[in-house]
C-alpha cells in the first residue's frame, strides 16, 4: 500500500513539473 501511495505522489510530481515547464514556455 505504501509503495502505491509514493508511486502516485511521484506521478503527481511529474505532471506538476510538466505543468511548470509548460507555463515557463508561455510568453
Amino acid at each position: 500500500r505504501q509503495v502505491e501511495a509514493s508511486n502516485g505522489v511521484s506521478q503527481d510530481l511529474r505532471s506538476f513539473k510538466l505543468i511548470i515547464e509548460y507555463i515557463k514556455a508561455l510568453p
